[in-house]
């Protein structure tokens, strides 16, 4: 694998852990939450609901999560990206991984990768969320495609702009 053996540890142990479920359950939960929120603001408790007005409530409610979403990834990248150096930094364990035989893309990409792995998930399983979206209207399924490549990017432009400052910072 080409980040090499810090990721592949993190990718077997982190995904287990318990935090981790209720993490990925709270996320797709709160989406749901907030559709639920922005229907009640858009409909309120009137019993018709015509098509257009449908499909212009999943638009909306597209642009508001998928803004949202790309706000949290650009965050919690840069938050995950530094903390995950900076924790090696602390516990002085950095200078044992910089000795061991580990090649410098091999930790520098390790790192950023599990440090990305969270970000990555909380990406993915906005999957299903915005495709049913997709089925009350008004979006297409490039545009589901072009939000999560766009939050994808940002992740890791993110994620690398904070690995940078936390392996330059002393």
């Amino acid at each position: 694998m080409f980040v090499g053996p810090i990721f592949t540890r993190e990718a077997l142990t982190v995904p287990r852990q318990l935090g981790h479920y209720l993490l990925r359950a709270g996320y797709v939960g709160a989406l749901f939450v907030l559709i639920y929120t922005l229907g009640q603001v858009t409909f309120g408790w009137q019993q018709q609901v015509y098509l257009g007005e449908l499909a212009r409530f999943g638009n909306q409610s597209f642009q508001v999560l998928s803004l949202l979403q790309l706000t949290l990834v650009m965050f919690f990248s840069l938050l995950f990206a530094a903390g995950n150096v900076s924790q090696e930094k602390d516990r002085k364990t950095m200078v044992l991984l910089i000795m061991t035989d580990l090649r410098n893309r091999e930790l520098v990409l390790g790192k950023l990768a599990a440090s990305l792995l969270l970000v990555g998930v909380f990406i993915g399983i906005s999957f299903p969320v915005f495709v049913f979206l997709s089925l009350l209207g008004g979006i297409s399924p490039a545009q589901i495609g072009w939000v999560l490549a766009i939050s994808g990017g940002t992740a890791l432009a993110a994620g690398s702009l904070g690995s940078l400052m936390a392996f330059w910072g002393e």
